[in-house]
């Protein structure tokens, strides 16, 4: 069945002005990929997920106007095809692009390996290749930023004008250690659209109490964002 898949997602050259491609993958997968057990094999699911990724990777010459690319419900674990050189061309053509994830085990997994590994590669192979970029999502249904690890300090957009997170953290601003108001702030000139859903500052173990308001955040980006409307 698998070969089915791949022979589908590799004729989509039959389709010469393919524009936007949208996988909305399962967002039920109980506890069959567990990090904790490094000898678990993938599940039928997460293969799945990988045929269509390596798919596009090696078809990406025959879509020459997809701009626009949804990977909805992703598993957060890391694959080769995260640094394939046809991956990363078929992101640098993208104006839009949308990464959001689910965590399919509950038990304190997103301290694990296996998820700090997937947004590593998210954050420094597959992120900055996206030089087209004018959109962007970015979300999860666990929080992102500190554990497992989101960066935004090495990432910018020059053309970005529309940005939605979803429950990503924000640090402390003095730390660094997750870098989004920075990453949005950079973005004063070009962003006209922000969304922010059910996100957080972090709140380091030591520390009595916040080192950084959401107050503090409005009033730098009333000064900052510039493009803002919405």
């Amino acid at each position: 069945i698998w070969r089915v898949y791949d022979n589908v997602l590799s004729h989509l050259d039959r389709i010469p002005n393919l524009r936007s491609l949208s996988f909305e993958f399962s967002g039920d997968y109980g506890c069959e990929d567990d990090p904790w057990e490094d000898d678990h094999p993938p599940s039928v699911y997460l293969q799945f997920q990988w045929i269509v990724l390596k798919a596009l990777a090696r078809n990406f010459v025959t879509h020459p106007h997809l701009t626009r690319l949804r990977l909805v419900n992703l598993l957060q674990y890391t694959n080769t095809v995260y640094s394939d050189q046809g991956f990363k061309d078929l992101i640098s053509r993208l104006h839009h692009l949308e990464i959001s994830t689910v965590m399919d085990n509950d038990e304190g997994a997103y301290y694990r390996g296996p998820y700090q590994e997937f947004w590593k590669a998210i954050y420094t192979q597959v992120l900055p290749a996206a030089i087209s970029l004018r959109s962007l999502v970015v979300g999860s249904n666990y929080h992102l930023g500190w554990a497992p690890c989101l960066n935004f300090n090495n990432l910018s957009f020059k053309h970005l004008e529309s940005l939605k997170l979803q429950l990503v953290q924000f640090d402390d601003h003095e730390s660094g250690s997750v870098g989004t108001e920075d990453f949005i702030a950079r973005h004063g000139k070009t962003l006209s659209k922000l969304e922010l859903i059910e996100c957080s500052i972090i709140l380091p173990e030591e520390q009595q109490g916040p080192a950084r308001f959401w107050s503090d955040v409005w009033r730098r980006f009333e000064k900052e964002m510039i493009a803002m409307k919405e």
